[in-house]
């Protein structure tokens, strides 16, 4: 439910996002099947991925389990948010336990901003991505990436 809602706020910034050079692509740990029906249920416009086995979620260090995270006051905090917002519980799919995140990648490869989910619905804010697409990147040849602390 707070997954979804988190694209769904990434979605309705779509032109804001892209008039600056960004794209969206969303990453899940369900399979094919419930990656397009996620996409066709929000109306989502960019790709959706999957990943099943979390290695993306693991070399991002995303957070996963549920005593930190999970069952946090910060997540019963954002599911009564997503649930005002009409971000009904749906029948998930994948690991339940692993938070997500946001990245700002560049052209070439440099992340411009990074940001961890401490729990689920810990977004981060619109303003926040379009700050990182507005900031001038480094030179083509850089070898060193350009990257916020982790949150």
């Amino acid at each position: 439910m707070v997954c979804r809602e988190g694209a769904v706020r990434l979605h309705r910034e779509q032109a804001a996002i892209e008039t600056r050079g960004g794209r969206l692509a969303y990453v899940g740990n369900g399979d094919a099947q419930f990656a397009l029906e996620f996409k066709q249920a929000l109306r989502l416009e960019a790709p959706v991925y999957v990943d099943a086995t979390r290695s993306t979620y693991r070399a991002l260090g995303m957070r996963h389990g549920l005593a930190l995270t999970v069952a946090s006051a910060a997540s019963w905090k954002s599911t009564l948010r997503a649930l005002r917002s009409s971000f009904h519980a749906t029948v998930g799919q994948g690991d339940p336990w692993q938070n997500g995140g946001l990245l700002v990648v560049r052209p070439g490869g440099a992340i411009a901003f990074r940001h961890v989910d401490e729990s689920p619905g810990d977004h981060a804010s619109i303003g926040e991505v379009l700050a990182a697409l507005d900031e001038p990147g480094p030179a083509a040849d850089s070898a060193e990436p350009s990257t916020t602390a982790p949150r």
